[in-house]
């Protein structure tokens, strides 16, 4: 099948993958119920009310949960977030109007009422900063080290959490997302399409006889094809939002936020083509050539939202077979629009 003209690939907004589903609390704050509880824990501890766990989100730190009476409108001043975010420990403010840098912004933001601070940054497995977890005063205060000890402990829990969330998430063999994560990553993307109806792409992956590579050439060889393919979707779907995951066997499925059917069929023959140019060189036997068979199924507002995600979900597998069909080694789009306008 012969692609439709490229439109653009559209970088979508950082969102952190390892953040854990949210819901909306009584008072409009976006919290996560483990999140929740470790920042209560976090405030017993210490002895100090206001604490708060703010996430990084789109490069704004958000709150996902409080403690105490943070709400919206307790602005967390952006020098002191950048700031501990760039810190590899802890940064402690005993009084904000003591601080040439802050001291003005305070001023401009009487609503803020921070007056005191002492806060950690959170890291994901992988190192990088995702959040923030921090004690708040709206008067100036000192911390003691019990605050800062039960501080330290409250982080070092979320971030083992997120270490097992990370590792029950990953597919064992090729590293990357397993179904349950995909299946998380999907529901909420497809929420946020809809809402702010934008478009979602899904692919779906299959290696072409993987079946007779492990028959001819051993399990070994098998693996190694696994291998080779989870090396190469990251390198193509890199944008934080994207999200590549094994879902058993030699099947894949690539979540896509805010990538329309031209931007998707575009990523997926790049990775049908980075693909093609690996031989594998199985021990004892000859090099195996690998190829793809590729189904894209796009969710596009102007052309009617499918009724359900597993409507998109079967379109993309319709294409993937649609694929094989043609000959395998190819990229089939379904045109999903007409059935969804027509169901």
């Amino acid at each position: 099948m012969v692609p439709r003209p490229v439109t653009g690939y559209r970088a979508a907004p950082h969102r952190s993958n390892l953040l854990p589903p949210l819901r909306k609390a009584a008072g409009g704050i976006v919290i996560d119920e483990h999140l929740d509880s470790v920042v209560r824990l976090l405030a017993t501890a210490s002895g100090i009310p206001l604490a708060a766990y703010f996430a990084l989100d789109e490069g704004k730190l958000v709150c996902r949960a409080s403690s105490g009476a943070v709400g919206p409108d307790f602005v967390l001043l952006a020098g002191l977030w950048h700031h501990a975010l760039d810190t590899d420990g802890l940064v402690k403010i005993e009084d904000v109007l003591e601080q040439e840098c802050l001291a003005e912004q305070v001023r401009f933001l009487p609503e803020t009422r921070l007056r005191s601070y002492a806060a950690l940054r959170v890291k994901a497995p992988d190192g990088a900063p995702i959040g923030v977890l921090c004690l708040l005063g709206a008067t100036p205060q000192q911390f003691s080290s019990r605050a800062c000890t039960a501080l330290d402990d409250a982080r070092r829990l979320l971030e083992r959490d997120l270490a097992l969330r990370h590792q029950a998430e990953r597919d064992p063999l090729t590293g990357l997302s397993n179904r349950r994560r995909i299946d998380d990553v999907l529901t909420r993307e497809w929420k946020l399409a809809v809402r702010d109806r934008t478009c979602l792409s899904v692919l779906a992956i299959d290696i072409d006889h993987f079946k007779l590579i492990n028959d001819r050439h051993g399990h070994a060889a098998g693996d190694q094809a696994l291998h080779a393919l989870a090396q190469i979707l990251p390198a193509v779907f890199r944008r934080p939002g994207d999200c590549a995951s094994r879902i058993g066997g030699d099947e894949f499925i690539v979540c896509l936020p805010r990538t329309d059917s031209a931007a998707a069929v575009t990523l997926a023959q790049r990775l049908r083509q980075a693909l093609a140019d690996i031989c594998l060189t199985p021990t004892g036997t000859e090099p195996v050539r690998l190829t793809l068979s590729i189904g894209v199924a796009t969710a596009e507002p102007q052309a009617g939202m499918p009724r359900t995600l597993g409507g998109l979900l079967a379109a993309a597998d319709a294409a993937l077979y649609a694929a094989k069909e043609a000959g395998r080694d190819c990229v089939s789009v379904d045109d999903c629009s007409r059935s969804w306008r027509n169901p």
